[in-house]
């Protein structure tokens, strides 16, 4: 799925889970933090279309992992340009959401 591509709920699961796989293996190389917020949108647009109470469920049957780990891609998609400023900080999953951790714990304290 290209980036601007808006994903739908009635594409098949299996093309799903093999999007979601295959955008996986994409974040070993070097452009990780692209794939995470891919993977974001993605799950954020389906999000939008399901009606509230189907979205968890949606997980269990079309994506290789939990809804926890879902929920922190949709954030990193939404702090796509905040993370894109800081990608020299950015080695691995968990800075990412370190970023967003701080960046959100600033905006509290103003």
């Amino acid at each position: 799925m290209r980036e601007n591509e808006k994903c739908s709920v009635e594409r098949s699961s299996k093309d799903l889970i093999q999007f979601f796989i295959d955008e996986r293996m994409a974040a070993s190389t070097s452009n990780r933090l692209s794939s995470w917020i891919n993977q974001g949108r993605v799950l954020y647009d389906i999000k939008s279309q399901l009606v509230h109470g189907d979205f968890i469920p949606w997980i269990n049957k079309n994506v290789p992992y939990g809804d926890r780990q879902s929920q922190n891609y949709m954030r990193i998609y939404r702090y796509g340009s905040l993370l894109r400023k800081n990608i020299s900080k950015i080695k691995n999953f968990k800075d990412a959401m370190y970023i967003i951790k701080e960046y959100r714990k600033s905006e509290l304290n103003r």
